[in-house]
């Protein structure tokens, strides 16, 4: 494998650290409208968990999709929090100010409300990016994820401080906040929860009506589609149930998919005699190989 192959080591690294230099400024820029927050948040989640899952190469597509989708619960969850934090900003001014009996105490149970504001946060734009829910469901499943995932969460509310702990160390090191402040530490929250959330979507599947049996070589063919579509299975199955439009984005692990499929397409032709039939599993693979390359022609 040469170096700058685009499926080589190199090549993923150098392109998720463009992928999150473009997806930190999408996200700063959508948060100058401070209200917009909330749903650049969930977006910066959405495009980060599937960068983890080599999903995603059109960062601008999935983000604004994302925006637009969950900008109105997104928006009042934002404003939910911001609201707590001023509430307790507020008490915590009021108490250590008037030097009121138990203060002290009082002040410890803030913190400890702020604590747990700050760990259900980390967890609320992921889950909204990703599970259809009304809003308090949405906060209920992120406080209770934040329990059983306690490990994590203490580093991911490590990771949330990130942009603070530059700033703090040394001004001239700025320019690393603007280009991955917030994307770093949600690339890597992402690949803490991934596990935990495909555990869930897994479960979600597993409840909707039982899917028919099917023989080893429908198995493949499905296995072959779905990595040339470049999703997960679970997502490929999901629209293909729901009769959605399977967008094929291109990125390393689509290209190398496409490589060997087309080798395998090769040799197939090469056995079938003249007369013959085309087989009708070889005819869709040629089928999503073509949506596939339409796809990437028509995003660049």
């Amino acid at each position: 494998m040469k170096i700058f192959d685009l499926d080589s080591p190199l090549m993923n690294v150098l392109n998720k650290m463009a992928d999150l230099m473009w997806l930190n400024i999408l996200t700063l820029i959508c948060c100058i409208p401070i209200i917009t927050a909330g749903a650049a948040f969930t977006s910066m989640h959405y495009v980060a968990l599937k960068i983890v899952r080599n999903e995603e190469s059109y960062i601008t597509r999935s983000f604004f999709k994302s925006f637009k989708t969950n900008f109105r619960q997104a928006t009042l969850i934002w404003l939910l929090i911001l609201l707590i934090a001023a509430v307790l900003g507020g008490d915590y001014y009021i108490i250590t100010k008037s030097g009121i009996q138990f203060s002290s105490v009082l002040v410890i149970l803030i913190m400890a409300a702020a604590v747990l504001v700050i760990c259900t946060a980390l967890y609320v734009f992921p889950v909204l990016a990703k599970f259809d829910n009304t809003i308090m469901g949405t906060i209920r499943n992120a406080f209770i994820m934040s329990i059983l995932q306690l490990p994590k969460t203490v580093v991911m509310f490590v990771m949330a401080f990130f942009p603070l702990i530059i700033y703090l160390v040394s001004l001239r090191l700025i320019p690393i906040i603007f280009l991955f402040g917030f994307s770093l530490p949600a690339y890597a929250s992402a690949m803490l929860y991934n596990k935990f959330f495909q555990k869930l979507e897994d479960q979600l599947l597993s409840e909707q009506e039982p899917a028919p049996e099917v023989s080893p070589e429908e198995d493949e063919l499905i296995e072959t589609l779905v990595r040339l579509s470049g999703l997960t299975k679970q997502e490929y199955i999901v629209r293909r149930l729901q009769e959605k439009e399977i967008v094929v984005v291109g990125n390393p692990r689509v290209y190398k998919a496409l490589k060997m499929e087309l080798a395998k397409v090769l040799e197939e032709l090469q056995r079938i005699k003249g007369g013959e039939e085309v087989p009708k599993d070889l005819l869709d693979v040629i089928k999503q190989i073509t949506v596939m390359m339409k796809g990437m022609k028509d995003g660049q």
